[in-house]
């Protein structure tokens, strides 16, 4: 059915998840159903990913706390959201002390600033165009 595999396109474009209902699960269940289900996988999804990215970078920070403490606290962590590799700027300290958390923090502050200028650069797109046909129409009159 198209209405399933637009669907799947979509959670997979915006989500970077596969979708987790069947064809019949789609079609019988009601929309609320399906969106709690779809929010909780999400969650759970995000959080295993926030949880990785700890994993990651939080030994080798603190590898770099013991041997060699830096004099500069604030330190760039190359993180990605699979699409684009962001340089998140962090303190190195803090970011040990809380387990990594403070970084993820920063990381995700980037990512909602990144999103929302790109969402202003279509907004300013879309009224430029605007503006451009007015104009085509006032000089055709």
């Amino acid at each position: 059915m198209l209405i399933t595999k637009d669907f799947c396109i979509e959670v997979k474009r915006t989500l970077n998840l596969d979708s987790p209902f069947s064809e019949q699960e789609f079609v019988s269940s009601k929309v609320d159903e399906l969106s709690d289900k779809l929010y909780d996988i999400a969650i759970q999804a995000f959080n295993a990913r926030r949880q990785g990215i700890i994993d990651q970078i939080l030994p080798v920070l603190e590898q770099i706390m013991t041997q060699n403490p830096p004099e500069e606290a604030t330190i760039a962590i190359p993180l990605t959201d699979t699409r684009l590799l962001y340089q998140v700027r962090a303190n190195i300290h803090q970011t040990v002390q809380t387990k990594g958390k403070s970084a993820m923090n920063e990381f995700m502050k980037v990512l909602v600033l990144h999103h929302i200028d790109e969402a202003w650069k279509e907004h300013l797109r879309i009224m430029d165009e605007l503006r451009q046909s007015v104009q085509k129409c006032v000089v055709r009159k």
